[in-house]
């Protein structure tokens, strides 16, 4: 393991944050949690051990991994989807302030509009809308897609604020919404400040916008050049089937098996975050894959 890398482990077992009284709690989870890391490429079950002994010990990235496991299935650990469980870890997470669980709820809620899910989310907003603006902007989409003229009003005015506080999602919501109604001078406005975030899908909407003239004088060369940025700066996300999207000119394209890890970082305020990682695998359909893109 590289120098730098041990310096990074020392300090993310150094930190001095809790999330619970029980100090020594935590420590154990997140022995086990590290543990789990170790082991998921080596060890299957013993991995999966050491991931539930973690998510005893009330570890929020364990929980959050295993919510994931859970709501997508995850074969290499032998996990079936099971929404229930997953929602029920999740709940669990979002009710300490975790935002990356609410938005698991969100998504949830936006995919099947569960009746009972709505209450609880607008619960948790409640209890810590001031904590996160992206925690704002996920409320706000729950409400935009009611029914009642007044919810969805008052969404859109959430959108807005998240957007005006530097929230890159309602923004790039707010462009979209304008695009669609027409009002391309406002939409490319939008996305020319997502484009100065160097935010990779706003590229090969403004070369659109520039190449059919769309709140703007038509202009091919800056077209051009907006979509060769959307080829150096292709997205990719991961699907429910364990493979690679490619995200281009807004369409989804299935690309590579997707190497996926539970993984955490530390950012340069000192806040522990925990995610999924993933590898790209070679192009099957390609036989020189010395160049894939990660």
């Amino acid at each position: 393991m590289p120098t730098r890398q041990y310096i990074l482990l020392f300090y993310l077992l150094s930190l001095n944050i809790f999330l619970y009284a029980d100090s020594s709690k935590i420590s154990e989870g997140e022995t086990f949690y590290l543990k789990f890391i170790e082991q998921q490429d080596i060890n299957k079950s013993q991995a999966l051990v050491y991931l539930k002994r973690a998510v005893e010990s009330g570890h929020q990235g364990a929980i959050l991994a295993l919510a994931f496991c859970y709501m997508y299935g995850d074969q290499k650990l032998d996990i079936e989807i099971d929404k229930k469980t997953a929602v029920v870890l999740l709940k669990k997470l979002a009710m300490q302030g975790n935002v990356d669980a609410f938005e698991m709820l969100v998504k949830e809620y936006l995919d099947h509009h569960d009746k009972d899910l709505k209450p609880f989310l607008c619960n948790v907003h409640n209890t810590h809308k001031s904590d996160s603006g992206k925690m704002n902007y996920l409320m706000a989409l729950v409400l935009v897609c009611s029914k009642d003229e007044s919810e969805i009003i008052y969404g859109m005015k959430m959108i807005n604020s998240a957007s005006d506080n530097g929230i890159i999602m309602a923004k790039q919501y707010l462009a979209e919404t304008y695009f669609n109604q027409g009002k391309y001078e406002f939409s490319i406005k939008l996305y020319k400040e997502l484009a100065d975030l160097k935010y990779p899908l706003s590229y090969s909407r403004l070369a659109d916008f520039y190449r059919k003239g769309l709140g703007c004088k038509r202009d091919i060369g800056i077209a051009e050049n907006y979509e060769k940025m959307a080829n150096q700066n292709r997205t990719y996300c991961l699907s429910q089937d364990g493979k690679s999207i490619e995200i281009l000119d807004g369409k989804l394209i299935p690309k590579r098996q997707m190497q996926v890890k539970h993984t955490r970082y530390c950012d340069m305020d000192g806040n522990v975050h925990y995610g999924i990682s993933s590898t790209l695998e070679a192009d099957p359909a390609k036989s020189d894959s010395s160049s894939v893109k990660k």
